[in-house]
């Protein structure tokens, strides 16, 4: 787990930061209460309400690992805000009603929220309770669909809203969720989100530090943590559970909650104070405003205007950032070194904000009869939402898998050899390629292998068991998200491997007439299916009982000549018919027929006597062997001692 030094902050703790802007309607006015408390960590004058939460346990995008982190709660008034008779009781107040508006029990309306998980796009769910104005909802939902429109991170933003009734000078009070996180982890999540047209995530300081400047000094603090917003935490670093932020506007206030029509004379535009609220809550916030040595996400590329202002990736990278309240005075601007951003530093507009004159909704304040509909964030806003981990252009997210959906085969799972299968996806396609497949045998029959997933088409399974069924289904996925858009699967598609082709044939049992052929060699799965064994004669005549498929490896030859040369071969076939080559050719001779001096394999009492009488006297048969059949006593010579034998076999009936 990545380590972390955890600074916590008292639970409960307000203290006050005077704003040294005039005391008027729409701006940020003078409070009235004493400082009371001094917490560490925040300047004694900053005018906030800081609460320690409950730790969060989050999932990191690059690695997922799982971390738990501390968090802290900020409540601000909202900028425009008249802070004349503000005190610090009355923050920890509104704290106190944005939590009790969405205790259990209480009636919320959701607006938005379509469930969607990470990988499918920017949600925005907005939770709606009091008792919101008429027409607020609407305005509500215009704002969550506009912000989702902008920017394409695949997460959900839960954002509760509630109405009030507040001071009349003062818009509302936004709380705001913060994760402490260290650098490394920061650095490493805007890097991993980087969209297509981002460059200068890639040259934040690297380290387990980022150099910061916290007063105008030259000093130089080797900052190892930064305080994120929930929400940008979720857009840039992992998932992280939870309400981002609790907004309370201020239902005495005089808003113009439809800005189609124009702003009516006297009131401010609530959809464009509802953008920038949000905005503020998607980490459009800088440390220089209440915090004494911390930065934000916003401060990565907060830099002094005129030293120590990078011109160039490589001193992005190294050089100090400035995160000083008003120190030097109006010398801050936020730097993406293909442009950059004059930036209030705190006096008299808070730091988290442009500097008056910058076209965008987050300048200071949006005065009465001001409004930015239907554009509401400018360039310079989404530029530095970029840069801190949302992704903008917003390229709708691609939800679509490859194509064919369902995949199919182009070559269907065909057997190779007995222990191999190969087979071949169509080519898919789809816009955000590469396209990956996936090869998927279903029956787990011995040897089976799934692919994994792999760039090529084609998969060959090898290992498998000879003359065995296997079924293959395959898929495709794209490049689109962490999780990928998956097809369907294929049709399923069998095959069955090859048998064992036999070696050759052993016999037994050979006899004048008949021969036992034994095929040698092991066939798996034999009395499946059509699997067989075929026994072929190349001699004519001899294919008595044989030269048909049969399930056995033995089989009787019958109907044989005796004394005759006969030639045997064998194939296998498998269970779905795929047969093999032949064996080798084994060579058979029947027993003779003793006595048959004509060799027609029959003992004739005439024509045997004459043919034998002929061989007495050297004169041979036709056709020619006789005198060699009549030589019965085996002794290399055809004469008398052959008589008495050839009597034998005559009269004998042992043959």
């Amino acid at each position: 787990m990545t380590s972390l030094i955890v600074r916590v902050l008292p639970a409960l703790v307000l203290f006050v930061m005077l704003i040294h802007a005039p005391a008027v309607s729409g701006h940020e006015g003078h409070p009235t209460a004493e400082v009371q408390h001094a917490v560490p960590g925040f300047r004694p004058d900053a005018f906030i309400y800081v609460e320690q939460a409950d730790p969060v346990e989050v999932t990191l995008y690059t690695t997922g690992e799982k971390l738990v982190l501390q968090t802290q709660t900020l409540t601000r008034v909202h900028c425009g805000s008249d802070l004349t008779g503000v005190t610090q009781d009355m923050l920890a107040e509104w704290a106190e009603l944005g939590r009790k508006a969405f205790e259990p029990g209480q009636p919320v309306q959701v607006i938005g929220g379509g469930g969607q998980p990470r990988g499918v796009g920017l949600d925005i769910v907005i939770n709606l309770s009091g008792s919101p104005p008429p027409l607020a909802a609407a305005a509500l939902e215009t704002v969550a669909n506009y912000i989702e429109g902008q920017f394409a991170d695949p997460i959900q933003v839960p954002i509760s809203v509630t109405f009030a009734s507040l001071p009349s000078n003062v818009i509302g009070a936004t709380s705001s969720s913060y994760i402490e996180t260290a650098w490394p982890t920061v650095r490493d999540g805007l890097i991993n989100g980087m969209d297509a047209d981002d460059v200068i995530q890639a040259f934040v300081p690297s380290g387990s530090t980022i150099p910061v400047r916290y007063d105008a000094s030259l000093t130089v603090t080797n900052e190892n943590r930064v305080f994120v917003t929930r929400a940008n935490f979720k857009a840039a670093i992992g998932n992280a559970a939870g309400s981002v932020a609790t907004i309370t506007f201020n239902s005495n206030f005089d808003f113009d909650f439809d800005p189609s029509n124009g702003i009516t004379s006297g009131t401010t535009c609530f959809q464009s104070v509802a953008v920038h609220e949000i905005a503020h809550a998607m980490g459009f916030t800088s440390g220089a405003d209440f915090r004494t040595a911390d930065i934000e996400m916003l401060d990565v590329y907060r830099f002094q205007r005129t030293a120590n202002n990078p011109s160039s990736n490589a001193e992005f990278q190294t050089f100090a950032r400035l995160v000083s309240f008003n120190s030097p005075d109006d010398d801050h601007n936020s730097d993406l070194i293909s442009i950059e951003y004059r930036m209030s530093d705190g006096d008299p507009w808070q730091a988290s904000h442009f500097r008056p004159g910058v076209n965008g909704v987050m300048v200071p304040a949006i005065g009465a009869g001001t409004t930015y509909y239907p554009n509401f964030l400018r360039a310079s806003d989404k530029d530095m939402l970029d840069a801190i981990g949302w992704d903008f252009p917003a390229v709708p997210a691609d939800v679509t898998p490859p194509t064919p959906n369902p995949m199919t085969f182009s070559s269907v799972p065909t057997a190779l050899s007995t222990s191999s299968i190969t087979m071949t996806a169509t080519v898919a396609t789809d816009p955000s390629g590469p396209v990956q497949y996936y090869f998927e045998e279903t029956t787990g029959n011995p040897g089976a292998n799934n692919s994994g997933w792999q760039s090529i088409t084609s998969y060959v399974d090898s290992g498998l068991t000879p003359n065995t069924q296997y079924i293959y289904q395959t898929k495709a996925r794209d490049n689109a998200s962490p999780e990928r858009n998956e097809t369907n699967y294929s049709e399923a598609s069998s095959t069955v491997t090859h048998i064992q082709q036999p070696n050759f044939l052993a016999t037994s049992n050979l006899s004048a007439t008949s021969v036992d052929l034994i095929a040698a060699g092991t066939f798996t799965n034999l009395g499946v299916g059509m699997s067989g064994l075929y026994f072929e004669s190349l001699t004519p005549g001899g294919n008595g009982g044989i030269q048909t498929w049969v399930q056995t490896t033995t089989v009787t030859v019958t109907g044989l000549t005796p004394g005759a040369t006969y030639q045997f071969r064998a194939k296998a076939r498998n269970q779905n018919g795929v047969e093999t080559g032949y064996s080798q050719v084994t060579e058979v001779t029947t027993f003779p027929v003793l006595g048959d001096c004509t060799g027609d394999g029959l003992l004739i009492l005439e024509e045997d006597i004459a043919c034998f009488v002929n061989a007495l006297l050297g004169v041979d048969t036709d056709p020619p062997g006789g005198i060699e059949r009549s030589d019965l006593n085996f002794d290399g010579e055809t004469d008398a001692l052959d008589i008495m034998e050839f009597i034998f076999w005559l009269t004998c009936e042992c043959q």
